[in-house]
C-alpha cells in the first residue's frame, strides 16, 4: 500500500495494462482446463478464441460503466470483438512456428537412445507449411448478442 507521503488515485488502465490483465485471465482459464494437462497429448487439435472487448470512453471519465456479477454488456460501451481459429495438423510444424523445441531421438556414443529437444529456426526449415490460423472481426455478431442481452435487462435506476 501507499505511504502517507504518496497519494494514490484510480487512474484508468492503459492498453498494455489491459493486455496484461487479459493474459492473466486467459492463463487462469487455460490452467483450469483438465483437458490441457501436460500428460495428455494430441496429434490433431484445434481451437477458436473469441475476445469481446468493451471499453468505456477514456475521454469521458465521468461516464459510468458497470459489470453486474461479471456479466456483459457494459452500458454505453464500445464493443470490439476478434475471433481466432487455429487448426493444428502437425505438432512439429506448430512447434517450429512457435519457437518450441522439437523432441528428437538421439543415439548416444554408448549405444543408448535418449530423447532431446532441439529448437529449429523458421528460416532453417525448408518447405515449412504455414500455420492454419484465421483471424476475423466478429464485432457485428457479438454486438448484436449483447444488444439482445441488454434489451432483456431491466432499466437502471439512478
Amino acid at each position: 500500500m501507499h505511504t502517507a507521503a504518496e497519494q494514490a488515485y484510480n487512474k484508468a488502465l492503459n492498453g498494455e495494462e489491459t493486455k496484461q490483465l487479459i493474459r492473466a485471465d486467459f492463463d487462469k482459464l487455460l490452467n483450469n482446463m483438465g483437458e490441457l494437462s501436460n500428460y495428455i497429448a494430441f496429434t490433431r487439435v484445434g481451437w477458436k478464441i473469441t475476445l469481446v472487448l468493451q471499453t468505456a470512453n477514456a475521454y469521458r471519465p465521468q461516464a459510468e460503466s458497470e459489470i453486474e456479477h461479471g456479466d456483459l454488456p457494459i452500458d454505453d460501451a464500445v464493443t470490439h470483438a476478434e475471433e481466432v481459429s487455429h487448426q493444428v495438423d502437425s505438432p512439429n510444424v506448430e512447434r517450429v512456428h512457435a519457437g518450441i523445441p522439437i523432441p528428437v531421438k538421439v543415439k548416444e556414443l554408448d549405444g543408448t537412445t535418449v530423447e532431446k529437444r532441439i529448437q529449429y529456426e523458421l528460416e532453417d526449415v525448408k518447405d515449412l507449411p504455414p500455420q492454419q490460423i484465421e483471424v476475423k472481426d466478429v464485432t457485428a455478431v457479438e454486438t448484436e448478442k449483447l444488444e439482445v442481452k441488454r434489451r432483456g435487462r431491466p432499466p437502471k435506476t439512478r
